[in-house]
């Protein structure tokens, strides 16, 4: 089965927070999941804590929670949660009219405490976008 990739095209990354959040924009990837959807991750800063959203098309998981999706990257290779922490799942359609969802983790925080690990290798963000 195809899957298609989220559309990021409206995306202005944010590189100084100072653009109406305190959200930085750290990087990006790209990757498939196990059963062949492709997912986008994205690495931001916010007040001293890291994160990663994971976005993908929720076809065929339109009716998984927030357990079976993180369940689903974390045998895909694309997180390994270490610590347990409040986890959310948000769904939203994207720029090209594709369902989709993410789940955001928070990393690491100011107290240097690591609550989850993201695995694949993050590209930056073009500062001439």
């Amino acid at each position: 089965m195809s899957y298609p990739q989220v559309d990021r095209s409206d995306l202005v990354p944010n590189f100084d927070g100072r653009a109406g959040d305190d959200v930085v924009d750290v990087g990006w990837a790209e990757g498939q999941l196990t059963e062949g959807r492709p997912y986008r991750l994205e690495c931001w800063s916010l007040a001293g804590t890291t994160g990663v959203t994971v976005l993908m098309a929720d076809e065929g998981l339109e009716a998984s929670g927030l357990l079976e999706v993180n369940a689903l990257l974390e045998a895909s290779g694309v997180i390994t949660n270490l610590a347990p922490q409040e986890l959310t799942l948000h769904r939203f359609v994207d720029p090209s009219g594709t369902s989709c969802l993410s789940v955001s983790y928070v990393t690491a925080n100011e107290d240097d405490e690591f609550f989850a690990e993201a695995h694949p290798p993050l590209k930056p963000y073009n500062r001439a976008s």
